[in-house]
């Protein structure tokens, strides 16, 4: 999965303690959701976006102590290759 402001892949980060996570345009969010939801990856999206010096506003994502951060990679990979 492309990010659309930077044209880079999104990329699942699995520094910290809370498990996997990912942040991406908001406006990505309903793409995310059904790719998510197909794959049956659990996931839970911040109530709260985040938008840097009134530029594009970002969600966080985050998959739990359990989520596969290689599993959730391979799955936004997926888009890139479709």
């Amino acid at each position: 999965m492309i990010d659309v402001t930077s044209s880079k892949p999104l990329r699942v980060s699995t520094i910290g303690t809370v498990g996997p996570l990912l942040r991406l345009p908001f406006s990505q969010v309903p793409e995310l959701r059904r790719l998510l939801d197909k794959n049956n990856i659990r996931y839970k999206i911040n109530d709260n976006v985040i938008s840097w010096n009134g530029g594009p506003e970002f969600a966080m994502v985050y998959f739990g102590r359990e989520g596969d951060a290689e599993v959730i990679q391979s799955t936004l990979d997926s888009l890139e290759n479709s």
